[in-house]
């Protein structure tokens, strides 16, 4: 399985990069444990399925194999971010994304800095929406754009660091991806069982705010105002 992991900044990648080896250890660890109860029950299985196949009341059981999860194998950070501004801000992220992804032997690709295509969409909302209004559309022109280059590049799954922020709403992000996979039927969502939202790690520069010319704007009024 090839994860795509949508990419908002490097601290949010590695609390992602956390959760996702966190969930693969926990796989491991659940097939490890299926596997043993599998021979230990193995003569109560057979004599199950002897019953069934005997009784003339009862259809032969459907039997489903419980270790089949989609589990990603393979991860790429995709760092898409037309709505980051200034230009020098993108270029910070991007680099310290690059230092990470360098230090930890990670792949990365980005999406061509086009900030004209978010503003198009936030725009048609009027001239300064407000958070409610423009987060949601943000979030699903980034994610749309993950999906694009899942599918072309043929990723099986898709997920995004957003998910990992206190600041984002996860709920609203993950019913906006699984929407726009829909769309894309030989791609996934793929949301980890776990985040640890409260990881800390340095080394790198971290932004202050969100990464928008609105949500710059309003941390200025937010510092300066007496």
């Amino acid at each position: 399985m090839k994860l795509l992991i949508h990419t908002c900044c490097a601290d949010c990648a590695l609390k992602m990069e956390q959760s996702f080896f966190q969930a693969v250890n926990k796989h491991d660890l659940n097939l490890a444990k299926q596997s043993e109860d599998k021979l230990t029950n193995q003569d109560e299985m057979l004599k199950q399925q002897k019953t069934d196949i005997e009784s003339p009341n009862r259809k032969f059981a459907d039997i489903k194999n419980p270790n089949f999860v989609k589990m990603p194998g393979e991860m790429l950070f995709y760092f898409a971010n037309d709505n980051i501004h200034p230009r020098s801000e993108w270029l910070s992220r991007y680099r310290a994304l690059k230092k990470i992804a360098k230090e930890r032997n990670w792949k990365i690709a980005v999406k061509n800095y086009r900030p004209s295509d978010y503003f198009e969409h936030i725009l048609s909302l009027g001239n300064f929406p407000e958070e409610s209004q423009r987060c949601p559309v943000c979030w699903r022109l980034r994610l749309k754009n993950s999906f694009n280059y899942a599918a072309a590049h043929e990723f099986d799954l898709v997920t995004t660091t957003l998910l990992s922020s206190h600041y984002q709403a996860s709920k609203i992000i993950t019913r906006i991806a699984e929407d726009i996979a829909q769309q894309y039927p030989q791609v996934d969502f793929w949301q980890p069982p776990q985040i640890n939202k409260d990881s800390e790690f340095k080394g790198f520069y971290k932004q202050n705010y969100c990464g928008c010319a609105f949500s710059l704007v309003e941390r200025m009024r937010e510092k300066y105002k007496k």
